[in-house]
C-alpha cells in the first residue's frame, strides 16, 4: 500500500477532498518521524503496532561486480505489528 492508496482510502471513507486527506496523512507521517527522532526512538500506535529506530552497524559490502564498498553505520526504521493484527493477518493467509 502506497501513500497515495492511503490518501484515497481516507478520502473515500471520510468524504473529504483528496487534498485535505493528503495534508492529514502527511501530518500523521510527520508526527511518527518526529517521535522516531526523539530520545526514545520509537512511536507506538495503540491497536496497530510500533515503529522503532534501529542502529545498523558499519560493514563492508561485497557487490556482485567485485570490489568492496564500506557502508557506514546508520539508522533504519523497523515496524512490529501488534500481536492481534499479526494473528488476524496470519488467519487470512
Amino acid at each position: 500500500m502506497t501513500n497515495l492508496d492511503i490518501i484515497r482510502k481516507v478520502a473515500a471513507e471520510c468524504g473529504l477532498p483528496a487534498k485535505t486527506c493528503r495534508s492529514i496523512v502527511d501530518l500523521f507521517w510527520t508526527a511518527v518521524a518526529e517521535d522516531l527522532g526523539s530520545k526514545s526512538g520509537r512511536s507506538q500506535i495503540h491497536g496497530f503496532g510500533t515503529f522503532h529506530r534501529k542502529l545498523r552497524k558499519a560493514r563492508v559490502s561485497k557487490p556482485p561486480r567485485g570490489g568492496e564498498t564500506f557502508v557506514p553505520s546508520h539508522y533504519t526504521v523497523t515496524f512490529k505489528p501488534m500481536a492481534r493484527k499479526k494473528a488476524a493477518r496470519a488467519k487470512k493467509a
